[in-house]
């Protein structure tokens, strides 16, 4: 007896921290990072979990991993009738704290795990409810946005209290993504954007521009202009600092991969660390910006082609 369930990371293009607000933010699956969850059934007294954070009796747990741990139970009171005892094998691509949803891909490679391993049907809405119960343990009161992206097939737009939507991609091109090494501080940053929009109304101001580049964004990505889409890159890289949520090291990182290649370049997710996205024309273009960023101080990086999303 045994049970597979897959996910994968994901990146914002464009719109994060406006989307708050009720602007529009577009998400893309990223693949090529994956997560798989593995189940087999075991002859101990108690299940098992093996994943990089813990190895051990999921009763064990950390309290670090408690959105996990209730997921599991959660999931183990609903589907294991009979009691069975497993050994839950977690392999995660996905770094944590970096933007790329880790935690919801987590989630949703579990998830789908259980329902194959005692052979139940899982539907879509059943999966992002599902994920949502440990979401809301790690991060509160979380979007959602990470829920469905983890396990979209292409590309989405989002906005507040709408279904997120199919957008149109004819692109070509390539994302070089980059991981500052630096875990991201998404509630931290978020509360700060708040105080400042309640203390300042002209940083309203900018989280509605952001959002218009995110409508431009759709555009440019629908009639292949790669140029355009740097040029809103940049922008919004320009706004994301005047809302404090960048970094020295974020700044650093743009600066180089601008200087070498790169249309555009911006910060991807709550910021204060995770990744940043960086826009080229050709695959040889994409390989060696990975490779110069590789050598100024970036933990891994990743190449995305946008012609797999048309």
């Amino acid at each position: 007896m045994s049970g597979i369930g897959a996910s994968h990371a994901k990146i914002i293009i464009i719109g994060e921290h406006s989307v708050v607000y009720g602007y529009p933010a577009i998400t893309i699956p990223i693949k090529n990072i994956p997560v798989i969850a593995r189940m087999q059934i075991t002859d101990e007294e108690f299940s098992t979990i093996e994943s990089r954070f813990f190895s051990g009796n999921i009763q064990d747990l950390p309290e670090e991993l408690t959105g996990i741990k209730e997921l599991i139970f959660s999931l183990d009171k609903k589907l294991n009738l009979n009691n069975s005892h497993y050994n839950l094998r977690i392999e995660s691509e996905v770094p944590i704290e970096r933007g790329l949803g880790s935690s919801a891909a987590t989630s949703a490679a579990i998830i789908r795990c259980f329902y194959q391993f005692f052979q139940k049907r899982l539907t879509h809405e059943e999966l992002i409810q599902e994920i949502n119960i440990s979401e809301k343990i790690i991060h509160g009161q979380p979007s959602g946005v990470d829920a469905v992206s983890v396990v979209a097939n292409s590309p989405l737009q989002f906005e507040k209290n709408q279904m997120p939507k199919n957008i149109d991609m004819n692109i070509t091109g390539y994302f070089v993504i980059a991981d500052t090494g630096i875990q991201g501080k998404t509630g931290e940053a978020v509360k700060d954007v708040r105080d400042l929009v309640e203390n300042d109304s002209s940083f309203e101001t900018y989280l509605e521009q952001l959002g218009q580049l995110t409508n431009q964004t759709s555009q440019a990505l629908a009639i292949n202009d790669l140029d355009q889409l740097g040029i809103i890159f940049n922008q919004a890289q320009q706004i994301l600092m005047k809302l404090t949520v960048s970094s020295p090291e974020i700044d650093h990182l743009v600066k180089i991969a601008n200087n070498n290649g790169s249309l555009g370049t911006k910060l991807t997710g709550g910021g204060r660390g995770g990744c940043v996205i960086a826009i080229t024309k050709t695959l040889p273009q994409a390989q060696l910006l990975s490779e110069i960023l590789e050598t100024k101080g970036v933990t891994k990086t990743w190449i995305q082609p946008l012609n797999t999303y048309n």
